[in-house]
């Protein structure tokens, strides 16, 4: 019953936007979470289902399961942002166990949209055939400098603020405060990849069109602050 209600709630709201940012659309995905950088997915499960959700300045990650947090990466803290393999392809080069968190959320075998009679029976699939299913089409990958995590358990906290460890910071360790980190505490970072590594995979849809407004809205954000306040 819970995962059911889990499901059906949805936490984002416009007011966790910047200011002058503008909401752009969603897709329904299966998304590989980088577990051993970022806190948050409590049962650690390397595939988790939910929405991603484009805006002008940054890209949200909604989970369907209430308890793991919403992720806002912001756009001027990506540092790529490319088509890669299959979500689960993504998640096992982590050396991540591949399960699926979200049976509601799994994506055909085929990268083309599903059917509606497809769509009506993932609610019913196993979480084997799910796992199956997302491993398939190719993904949004990205890799981030910054990544925000906000609202677990539909609880307004202050968020966590997550930065990946510069050098200077990996030789001597990570400064900050307050609900800013660079990782785990006490944690080594010098082995640690500089960039979190995310993959989105879309459930119900083609790839191209979030790929293609993602990439375009990246561009703009990294363009000098007037041009990009002009374009946007």
């Amino acid at each position: 019953m819970y995962g059911a209600r889990a499901a059906r709630v949805r936490r984002f709201s416009l007011l966790l936007l910047d200011e002058e940012e503008e909401y752009v659309q969603d897709w329904v995905v299966t998304a590989a979470w980088p577990v051993d950088r970022v806190a948050g997915n409590w049962q650690r499960a390397p595939l988790v289902g939910g929405r991603v959700r484009l805006c002008t300045r940054s890209l949200f990650f909604e989970p369907d399961d209430v308890r793991i947090p919403i992720v806002r990466i912001p756009l001027a803290a990506v540092k790529s942002l490319t088509s890669g393999p299959p979500v689960a392809a993504v998640a096992a080069q982590s050396g991540a166990n591949i399960t699926s968190q979200s049976p509601s959320s799994a994506s055909p075998s085929s990268p083309v949209p599903s059917s509606p009679l497809f769509h009506g029976a993932v609610q019913r699939s196993s979480t084997a055939a799910t796992s199956s299913a997302s491993s398939n089409g190719p993904s949004m990958l990205l890799e981030a400098r910054e990544v925000v995590l906000m609202r677990a358990n539909m609880e307004e906290v202050p968020y966590t603020f997550l930065r990946a460890p510069t050098p200077a910071t990996a030789a001597g360790g990570s400064v900050g405060s307050g609900s800013s980190s660079s990782g785990s505490s006490g944690k080594d970072h010098s082995s640690e990849p500089p960039e979190y590594r995310w993959a989105f995979g879309p459930c119900y849809s083609p790839l191209q069109p979030l790929l293609t407004q993602a990439a375009v809205l990246l561009e703009i954000n990294r363009r000098p602050r007037e041009q990009r306040s002009a374009a946007l």
